[in-house]
């Protein structure tokens, strides 16, 4: 399934008419991270193929963003964990850069210790393998297309 997250008129005056084109925004559910060592930002060999993939993506859909969501596990103050989950998006960023995505179609936020995708969070004792799985970037993709909507 496919969320729309917004809906823009694309007449002068912000207004829908009758048959005139509408730009929908949809978030494209796409099941994408790359995974990061303990306390570190720098991206992983086994994070290249991931990142060149999203790379081809975004080159094939000039309508596509991505929103970048950096996260990390729950050892270190939800402060420190929040400057590295940003150190995290910076990494990724960069490289997106470096390959010729346009910066415009590009965000990020970091999250922290604040989205465990399994039961360690803040103050739970966990297994390496359990917080490797929070150590991540996720990949986000939105497109814009313009349809006609019957009214």
């Amino acid at each position: 399934p496919v969320e729309v997250v917004a809906v823009t008129p694309l007449n002068e005056d912000s207004v829908a008419m009758a048959h005139e084109p509408i730009a929908i925004k949809k978030l494209i559910p796409i099941e994408l991270s790359i995974y990061f060592d303990f306390d570190k930002f720098e991206i992983r060999p086994d994070a290249i193929a991931r990142l060149d993939s999203v790379v081809r993506y975004m080159q094939a859909s000039s309508k596509m963003t991505i929103v970048i969501d950096g996260h990390t596990d729950n050892v270190g103050t939800p402060e420190y964990n929040m400057v590295l989950s940003d150190k995290r998006d910076n990494a990724v960023i960069k490289y997106l850069y470096a390959k010729g995505v346009n910066p415009k179609r590009v965000l990020a936020k970091g999250y922290g210790l604040t989205k465990m995708v399994n039961r360690c969070g803040p103050g739970v004792i966990c297994s390496d393998a359990e917080a490797q799985l929070n150590r991540r970037v996720e990949f986000h993709f939105t497109i814009e297309k313009t349809i006609i909507i019957e009214q």
